[in-house]
């Protein structure tokens, strides 16, 4: 019996192409595990509050579930909470996963993450009835370490924010952290002004290495009957925010038959 062609996926909308451009496997990962973990704690109501007092960090974390301070990481209990965390991952957090690798990500999201769960866990003790007893932001503060390694990475670079909004990412960067601990502090949350402070701490702490220069080698098409290497040095991008093309890509993508313009 003669087999049937196999039906081609239709493409994925245009307007969806700039988004998941921007997807790295380890952050693509990362955006599915915590939009499971918001739904499961919005589809199943009678678990919600086991799940906030148990994943998240509180009081029990000093009787024995030394979990918390890595469950509450994944803890979504707001939709505030998720779309920010999806968003800060895709724009930063794919970023630094192409440039330092997906070790580096995870263990500077889970390095700084869990100190500034344990920092907010011990700032509670210390300022009673200042926040909730019990908190489910982690993600939160291991992101803001995220942002402090972009700034120091790019520095005075612009970033994009949004369409012709740009702004340097350093200064963009602080603007953002410096508003956050200005909210805090208006709801006298001062447990998660220390917490955020902590994972600034990280971020600045961390190093980096040599990363501002990225050598590839790529074969130029000149005749199609041949194929030149060569290297090219390719500086960080000049501009963030949108789908990153760099001259490599364009020496990959460049029509056989003809020279790609260097």
């Amino acid at each position: 019996m003669a087999e049937l062609p196999r039906r081609r996926r239709p493409p994925p909308p245009a307007w969806t192409r700039p988004l998941l451009e921007r997807l790295t496997p380890t952050v693509r990962a990362l955006v599915i595990l915590v939009t499971l973990s918001y739904l499961f704690f919005v589809l199943t109501p009678p678990l919600n509050d086991w799940m906030y007092l148990h994943l998240g960090v509180g009081p029990s974390l000093f009787r024995g579930e030394i979990w918390q301070p890595v469950t509450s990481l994944l803890l979504m209990t707001r939709l505030g909470g998720w779309f920010f965390t999806v968003i800060g991952l895709w724009w930063v957090g794919a970023f630094i996963e192409r440039l330092r690798g997906s070790r580096f990500l995870i263990q500077l999201l889970l390095g700084a993450g869990i100190l500034a769960n344990l920092v907010a866990a011990l700032a509670v003790l210390a300022f009673p009835g200042a926040s909730p007893p019990v908190r489910a932001d982690g993600a939160g503060f291991a992101l803001t370490a995220v942002f402090v390694a972009f700034a120091r990475i790019y520095g005075a670079r612009p970033a994009q924010i949004w369409g012709a909004l740009s702004m340097r990412a350093d200064h963009f960067t602080w603007l953002l952290l410096g508003f956050s601990l200005l909210v805090s502090g208006a709801n006298r949350d001062w447990p998660g002004i220390v917490a955020e402070l902590a994972a600034i701490a990280v971020g600045l702490a961390v190093k980096l290495g040599a990363i501002a220069v990225v050598t590839a080698k790529v074969a130029v098409c000149a005749p199609p009957s041949s194929a030149v290497a060569v290297t090219v040095t390719v500086e960080a991008p000049a501009a963030v925010g949108v789908p990153e093309i760099s001259p490599v890509d364009e020496l990959i993508d460049s029509p056989a038959g003809r020279p790609a313009a260097l």
